[in-house]
């Protein structure tokens, strides 16, 4: 329609032309009525029309489409492609860290001890990158469980962000940045709540939460920057830099953003030590309320355990005053009670009483030790060890 009223408007040049032609043919007839026809169109509500017709057409395409298998299956593709790309982005950043990190450790070591391990520069090279690679198989080996739980996590956000952005297109077109911070936003929050759900061993609940901060901030920051990239990008465009716009702003962006997320890691940390004190000073002044109790109660403890420390040293002597007496007169039955008086103290029992159970005791199944008539203890061989 809007091409349509558009030629209406240049055919005003062709009705002039016929109106001022001294005669006209049945044909120019016919063609300049047509053309005073189309002039009587009200634009207004021709555009209307055919918006309402186009919104008509539009809503059964987009009906049919996304209630078909077709969408359900490019939805799964692209679903676990973008996961898959997400995954692999995520492991191969570790992987290029650890790379990076045994680069800047070679590069110390030769401002050390200087460039040269071998007699030849090319062995001494050689040598140094297998330190490298060596060092990068070492620490994949050691860090494959971390590599996969970021792929897996990686595919997950993936998954969901493709899922939201398809939810997105249904209603309203995204674009190519807006995708990809709707991908970094997901995959940061994922990141955080499992943190906060799923901490890692030995990481409190308060350290969670201020990690998962973290992690939602740094999200937060990239989008900016990939907001920001947009507006250099458009900036470069306008002054004829058409060619290098995607380059520059992404080393200038990734640099900026990079600068800004360890500075807010660094805020946040650097406040976290606020909160430590905070912490401290709650400790503190719940021991300033509760400290008077629990040292009174200690103290009511101290004086309880002296007291019956006392009252078993008391019984401790009596016992013994007992048995001095009754061992002067020989008296095996008192000496036995006595005895299991003071081993009552400590909640024994005396097992020995007769020259029996000593000879049992002492023998302790052997047979070494016995009795003559005599009543005199001798030594008995064992049989078993004769």
């Amino acid at each position: 329609m809007e091409n349509f009223l558009d030629k209406c408007d240049r055919r005003l040049a062709e009705i002039e032309r016929l109106r001022n032609k001294r005669e006209l043919t049945q044909s120019e007839q016919n063609e300049l009525r047509k053309l005073e026809e189309f002039q009587k169109i009200d634009k207004q509500k021709a555009m209307e029309a055919d918006k309402k017709a186009r919104d008509t057409i539009n809503a059964q395409i987009n009906k049919t489409y996304y209630t078909s298998t077709k969408f359900m299956q490019n939805l799964a593709t692209t679903s676990v492609v973008e996961g898959g790309k997400m995954g692999v982005q995520q492991a191969l950043g570790l992987v290029l860290i650890e790379f990076f990190t045994a680069i800047l450790e070679e590069v110390e070591d030769i401002f050390r001890k200087g460039f040269r391990t071998c007699e030849s520069f090319f062995a001494s090279l050689m040598t140094r990158l297998e330190t490298i690679v060596s060092k990068v198989q070492h620490a994949i080996i050691n860090k494959y469980r971390l590599i996969i739980e970021s792929f897996k996590d990686g595919l997950i956000s993936g998954i969901l962000s493709n899922l939201v952005t398809t939810a997105i297109n249904i209603f309203a077109t995204t674009s190519k940045r807006l995708v990809r911070i709707i991908r970094e936003g997901i995959f940061s929050l994922f990141r955080a709540l499992k943190m906060i759900f799923f901490p890692p061993e030995g990481l409190s609940k308060e350290e969670a939460w201020h990690e998962a901060t973290k992690l939602f901030v740094s999200g937060v920051i990239v989008g900016l920057g990939i907001l920001i990239e947009q507006s250099i990008a458009t900036f470069l465009h306008s002054i004829g830099l058409v060619a290098f716009s995607d380059s520059l702003t992404s080393v200038f962006v990734g640099i900026l953003t990079g600068v800004s997320i360890a500075i807010a890691m660094y805020w946040l940390d650097t406040n976290r030590e606020s909160i430590e004190k905070m912490r401290y000073e709650a400790i503190q002044q719940l021991c300033a309320e509760n400290l008077p109790a629990l040292v009174n109660e200690r103290e009511e403890l101290a004086r309880i355990i002296e007291a019956t420390h006392q009252q078993r040293l008391m019984s401790l002597e009596s016992s013994f005053a007992d048995y001095q007496n009754v061992h002067i007169d020989y008296d095996d039955d008192s000496i036995y009670e006595a005895l299991t008086k003071i081993n009552a103290l400590w909640n024994k029992e005396l097992t020995i009483k007769t020259d029996e159970d000593m000879q049992t005791r002492l023998n302790n199944g052997t047979g070494i030790l016995c009795f003559n008539q005599q009543e005199k203890m001798i030594e008995k061989p064992n049989p078993k060890n004769s």
